[in-house]
């Protein structure tokens, strides 16, 4: 944490800082979340944990597979990752994401 990828855009993204403004911007996120929700439990998740070094492609895949291809048709990659991560948490902790 933070995690860089090794490959070619991976290091992109490090050059560019891409990781060090989403950290920012997460932790700006997480002050307000909690001081609006005090007692609220926070649980992270490395990309490793949750997808391990798989390709957008094939998480778009599964989660075709999971949801069919009408509910993921039109979604971003990275929308597609959001789902992706709700139900790697969901099937964790069996908790829903509220």
């Amino acid at each position: 944490y933070p995690q860089y990828l090794k490959s070619l855009k991976g290091q992109k993204s490090a050059d560019r800082q891409d990781l060090t403004k989403l950290c920012f911007a997460a932790g700006v996120l997480f002050s307000n979340l909690v001081q609006e929700y005090p007692l609220a439990e926070f649980i992270l998740y490395t990309p490793m944990e949750w997808k391990g070094q798989v390709p957008k492609a094939v998480t778009r895949r599964r989660m075709v597979k999971i949801y069919g291809e009408w509910l993921i048709k039109g979604m971003s990659e990275d929308a597609v990752d959001a789902l992706a991560l709700a139900r790697y948490h969901y099937e964790r902790t069996r908790k829903p994401i509220s």
